[in-house]
């Protein structure tokens, strides 16, 4: 009965480890993501510019390709002007 309690209490010290060891990584883990200076924090500001500069480039390019759009009905609707009987 001795040896069974003490393998017992052996495993429950290795589970107690465990858990404690687990504390830890978990308590490390939130410190970096409450950490603005942490390297997570870092990580994100570089990818939250880079989607800006992306997102300001696809804004350019639509306002390009909507500014040609305008440009030829505006030409066309010109041209086709004298076409049309308003009587």
């Amino acid at each position: 009965m001795i040896r069974l309690l003490q393998v017992v209490e052996s495993k429950i010290v290795l589970l107690s480890n465990a858990m404690q060891a687990d504390k830890l990584r978990l308590e490390a883990s939130i410190k970096q993501c409450e950490d603005n200076a942490s390297n997570l924090y870092q990580e994100i500001d570089k990818y939250k510019q880079e989607m800006r500069e992306e997102i300001s480039k696809l804004r350019e390019q639509s306002l390009h390709w909507i500014d040609e759009f305008i440009g030829r009905l505006e030409t066309e609707a010109i041209a086709s002007i004298t076409n049309f009987d308003l009587n």
